[in-house]
């Protein structure tokens, strides 16, 4: 029992229980760098898994004190790990659906009458599959009120994405619950050329020249 409490024997203790990176980490980091840094990830992986206890029961209280002192030595490890997972969980949902609506074709990509993708859509998965970051590559398609619309949309979608000559593999084309919010093209025209007839020419107000000019003198 006297080995347990002297501080060379805990450290051998504590290198048998923990890795090395771990244990560097836990001794020399700064409380601020420890708390916010990488290792809560690391933590996850290595100093939230139970070691194995030694066997026989002569050495029972052993690990009861071992197991108790390796856990106050990490926290509070153990129980910020869940809290950071959990903490981050929200925004990786919210990062992964904005790609989602942004990488969706609406019904008004796809012909009504062929079913085949028109321009916008030809266009719209070009742009996905070229502009986007490799990792976000992935088309999404409304899903129809009708299952066999939803498959020939699917299907369609991916022949026009493996036709497109980029690198990478095949496309992930999936449906999707997501309404893609569209307008008609006339709209989206009339709104544009009504900015661009009433937007205000780029001169200089008259007179501005001349009263600099005068103020400077």
């Amino acid at each position: 029992m006297q080995a347990i409490i002297t501080g060379t024997s805990v450290t051998r203790r504590l290198a048998t229980l923990l890795p090395a990176g771990l244990l560097i980490t836990a001794v020399v980091a700064s409380p601020a760098a420890a708390f916010w840094g990488d290792q809560g990830n690391q933590c996850c992986t290595d100093a939230c898994v139970r070691r194995e206890p030694v066997k026989g029961a002569a050495h029972d209280i052993y690990n009861y004190l071992e197991n108790g002192r390796a856990a106050n030595a990490m926290w509070p490890y153990p129980y910020v790990c869940p809290d950071r997972v959990w903490a981050h969980a929200p925004f990786d949902i919210m990062v992964a659906n904005g790609w989602r609506r942004q990488n969706l074709l609406g019904a008004h990509h796809f012909d009504p009458q062929t079913g085949k993708l028109t321009r916008a859509g030809e266009l719209k998965v070009e742009w996905i599959l070229t502009q986007t970051p490799p990792s976000r590559r992935q088309v999404f398609v409304e899903r129809s009120m009708n299952d066999d619309v939803t498959q020939n949309r699917i299907a369609q979608a991916q022949q026009f994405a493996n036709g497109l000559p980029i690198e990478g593999g095949d496309t992930i084309v999936q449906d999707t619950y997501v309404r893609s919010p569209s307008r008609a093209a006339g709209m989206v025209d009339g709104e544009r050329n009504s900015f661009i007839e009433n937007r205000k020419p780029a001169v200089l107000p008259a007179g501005t020249t001349s009263t600099s000019s005068a103020a400077s003198n």
